[in-house]
């Protein structure tokens, strides 16, 4: 072989190994990617980690997560993951999470990609702005998958295997498969076991209000007062006057209340007599509801009566009389509450109290029959009397 055809061999064979290069450079060139870890923080409770396919482990405040981590909560457990672009998802009671991606592109955007897969439980998500096209923010669940580009919003999996996607601030795309709707700011759609995706609708106060819910917003975030406002006042009504009860004494209540329960200032006492009768009247109220009240008619005991339940009473009293002019009555309780006033009879009957000892009552007739009887036998001692006195003289 001349040196000519040995030179062309060799360029030959070169330029193979150069196009070989560049096929194979060719062929490996796309787009770059670069892992990326968050941040597990512990808000209250049991909270776990599992590792690929190691077992769980307590989790630890501030650790790093990375791709294939999944987040444990147990009954009183509950955790927030802080992302690398800013973005949180925090983790309701029994929610178990898996971080599937975690990773920013290579491009000029330096679009983020984040991944998770929601097990079971409820998650609460706010995600930062993504202001490109391939930077994304996506939560599967077993049966529905919502993707943002920045909002605040809850994934909420169902006991019945339905999936509930509500948006608080911003707008979420759910759905299943190829069948999608966009959930808008205050609404929220259910994605059926099955797969279908209901019509959105607003959010209930009940779903509002509920524990997880403001948990996020109220206690956390800080973004909406939910202290319970105070029940409206209730008009207070004026209580209704007893009516006077007839008879010596009124109707006690069950339970005697006990001395000085009642505001012995309020007390009063009072007294009227009818014309032409011998029956007092008396009245009182302020008194302790249940106590017996001793009244006295100047100065002497005259009868007993019970405060009802509004701490009133009315009792009439029978004496032998009661004389025109004026008089005291009083009533004390049992708790030395003492409260008399003065009153003046007109008309009444005119007669003394009763009083202790015998008492002679002898009727007009026979009065008068006596008084006749006496002015007889006085005219008749006096007729003997003067006849005796004329006889010496005759």
């Amino acid at each position: 072989m001349t040196r000519e055809a040995k030179r062309r061999l060799q360029l030959s064979i070169t330029g193979s190994l150069l196009l070989l290069v560049l096929l194979v450079a060719s062929a490996c060139t796309g787009t770059a990617t670069a892992k990326q870890v968050a941040t597990l923080r512990i808000l209250e409770g049991q909270v776990e980690v599992q590792e690929g396919d190691a077992d769980p482990a307590p989790g630890v405040d501030g650790a790093s997560l990375n791709e294939g981590d999944i987040v444990i909560t147990g009954p009183d457990g509950r955790a927030a993951i802080e992302y690398f672009d800013g973005s949180e998802t925090r983790l309701d009671f029994n929610t178990s999470f898996e971080l599937v991606t975690l990773e920013t592109i290579d491009n000029d955007a330096g679009s983020k990609v984040i991944e998770a897969s929601q097990a079971n439980g409820n998650s609460y998500n706010r995600v930062t702005e993504l202001t490109d096209a391939e930077s994304r923010f996506d939560i599967e669940t077993p049966t529905a998958t919502a993707s943002v580009q920045g909002t605040d919003y809850a994934v909420i999996l169902n006991p019945d295997g339905s999936t509930t996607v509500a948006t608080f601030d911003g707008t979420v795309s759910a759905g299943a498969g190829d069948s999608t709707t966009d959930v808008l700011t205050g609404t929220m759609v259910v994605i059926g076991a099955d797969g279908t995706v209901g019509d959105p609708q607003p959010i209930p106060d009940d779903l509002l209000n509920s524990d997880w819910i403001t948990f996020n917003q109220c206690e956390v975030d800080q973004v909406r007062d939910c202290t319970p406002e105070p029940p409206p006042d209730e008009p207070t009504e004026e209580p209704e006057e007893p009516e006077p009860t007839e008879g010596p004494t009124v109707e006690q209540v069950d339970e005697a209340a006990a001395p000085g329960d009642y505001p012995p200032a309020a007390s009063t006492c009072g007294a009227t007599v009818a014309a032409g009768t011998n029956e007092i009247t008396v009245t009182g109220q302020g008194w302790t509801p249940g106590q017996t009240v001793t009244i006295t008619l100047d100065g002497e005991k005259i009868g007993e009566a019970v405060a009802d339940e509004n701490g009133s009473f009315t009792v009439v009293i029978t004496l032998s009389g009661v004389s025109d002019g004026e008089h005291t009555i009083g009533c004390t309780d049992v708790g030395g509450n003492q409260v008399s006033n003065d009153f003046d009879v007109v008309g009444g009957v005119v007669s003394e109290p009763a009083f202790t000892g015998s008492t002679l009552n002898v009727p007009l007739w026979l009065a008068m029959v006596l008084v006749l009887m006496v002015a007889g036998v006085a005219l008749v001692l006096i007729g003997r009397r003067r006849r005796h006195e004329v006889r010496p003289g005759s």
